[in-house]
């Protein structure tokens, strides 16, 4: 069974406030969350790790990067 984190815990863990974490899950772009109960949000420790690793991804390479910065001027 995977773990399941608190809001408090997935903050610290990729060091974000908790209010910024709420902002995301708001907006759909944080790592996956879940209800438990009527009122307690949680996160599986698989998610978060996953989400984690899909933003290291998203940036590229240094090489990428530049060129993406040099296609613009």
């Amino acid at each position: 069974m995977d773990k399941v984190l608190t809001g408090a815990e997935v903050s610290a863990m990729i060091r974000v406030p908790e209010g910024t974490l709420r902002y995301w899950r708001h907006l759909g772009m944080g790592p996956k969350s879940f209800k438990m109960g009527p009122r307690r949000v949680v996160y599986r420790e698989h998610d978060v790790l996953e989400w984690v690793d899909a933003q290291y991804a998203r940036r590229g390479t240094p090489r990428d990067l530049l060129s993406r910065h040099q296609s613009r001027a």
